[in-house]
This record gives C-alpha cells, sequence and structure tokens, in this order.
C-alpha cells in the first residue's frame, strides 16, 4: 500500500488507525476471537481455574449401605460421592450403583465400600480448568477430584466443565466423539489447530497446549479407526 493512502486512511478513519497503534498481542487476540465466530471465544475458558467450576465434595462413610449412597445423591441432586475409607479415598457414582444392584451380587445393604473406585484422577484448585479437561479426555472419565495438599476441595464434572466451555469455546472432542463418518471427523479435527493457537494467542504455555494436543489426538485416531472398521 503507498505510504500516502495509509496515512490518508488513518488520518480518517480511526478504527483503522487504532488496530495499527495496538500490540502484536493483542491483534492475534482480536484475530483469535474473529476466526472463533458464533460464540466461540477462548479467553474465558482458557484462563479459568479448577476451583472456578468445582462443586462442593459430598463424603459418605464406607460403612454405610447403598441404600443411604442412593439416597444422599438424591437428595443432593449429585452424580457422585467420595466415599471416606480407613486406607484412601473411593468414589462412588449413579453408574456404579445401578451396575452393583443390576449386574453386580450386591444388595441395597451392600456397603457402599464394596463399590467404591480408589483409582482417582486429581488436580489442583488452581490448575487450569481446561487442564482438568485433558485429564479427563486422557483417563476417559466424567469427573475429577481437586486436592489441595492432602484435603479434599472438590468435585469437577465432565458436564459442568462442557457447559462452562461450551459458551465460550468449541469443544473438539465431542465432535470427534459425535462423528459418524471420516468425513465429519476431518472437519472437526481441523478446528484442533485453531484450538492451539487460540491458547498461545492468551498466553497459555506451549507445554499446556501441546498437552491438549496429545491428549485429543488419542480419540482422533480411536475413532478413525472405528470408521475405517465399520
Amino acid at each position: 500500500m503507498p505510504k500516502a493512502l495509509f496515512t490518508q486512511l488513518c488520518r480518517h478513519y480511526a478504527p483503522f488507525e487504532q488496530f495499527f497503534k495496538q500490540s502484536l498481542s493483542h491483534k492475534a487476540r482480536l484475530l483469535t476471537e474473529k476466526r472463533a465466530e458464533g460464540g466461540v471465544t477462548m479467553a474465558g475458558f482458557m484462563l479459568a481455574k479448577v476451583n472456578e467450576c468445582m462443586r462442593e465434595p459430598l463424603l459418605i462413610d464406607a460403612s454405610k449401605s447403598i441404600h443411604d449412597a442412593v439416597r444422599q445423591l438424591n437428595d443432593s441432586h449429585a452424580d457422585s460421592l467420595l466415599v471416606a475409607t480407613a486406607g484412601a479415598l473411593g468414589m462412588v457414582t449413579k453408574t456404579d450403583l445401578l451396575n452393583g444392584l443390576v449386574l453386580g451380587n450386591c444388595t441395597q445393604a451392600t456397603p457402599v465400600e464394596a463399590l467404591a473406585n480408589v483409582s482417582l484422577v486429581t488436580v489442583a484448585p488452581e490448575q487450569y480448568l481446561f487442564e482438568a479437561l485433558i485429564l479427563m479426555t486422557r483417563h476417559k472419565v466424567a469427573r475429577v477430584v481437586v486436592m489441595e495438599g492432602e484435603s479434599v476441595k472438590g468435585v469437577v464434572e465432565l458436564m459442568d466443565v462442557l457447559s462452562f466451555f461450551s459458551s465460550r469455546s468449541y469443544v473438539v472432542s465431542l465432535q470427534v466423539e459425535q462423528a459418524n463418518s471420516l468425513e465429519a471427523l476431518a472437519a472437526a479435527s481441523q478446528r484442533t489447530p485453531e484450538l492451539v493457537n487460540a491458547l498461545m494467542a492468551q498466553g497459555v504455555k506451549l507445554r499446556f497446549a501441546m498437552d491438549l494436543l496429545a491428549a485429543l489426538n488419542g480419540p482422533h485416531y480411536e475413532q478413525s479407526v472405528e470408521l475405517h472398521s465399520a
């Protein structure tokens, strides 16, 4: 562009001049959010912390019965309970209780400890919320436990994260899971670079962005194999 024309545009169009006065990082953020049309913005979610999206921990004694656990879940409108055992912290979900009663040899009087899963995935309150999403994707779980040292601070549910995420970003892993053709899978995969670029534009460390990319690549590969085999 000729210098005279550029100067004239700056003189007569304030938004044009303002754009070129902005920092490179601010321009990158604006371009990223412009590409993320339809309400798909990254800043709010990508910089959110776990403690902004966690539920209060609901604990039940290991000696309590399945009947007691179901009643507590219903009263609290929750999907999971943390089980306080002598040796380790465990968790039971509604699905665990249902499977125990229908598919297992459990009765309503069976201690809830018999169904508790003690292989928990944990995060810290000050970690990025999207790190929790990475862990859920990698470990194929629907919730993580928030720990601060030895103290339980809360639970982050996948549905809460997706609810938080959906109005601000693009849930790539959800599109991959729902893809019913190679074309749909390819379309979902094309959003991955956009997601990583948005993270970098917001100042998220490269290591975290690469962790997310690695976690998303697993479902991409698995879904691709399934669709090729179908």
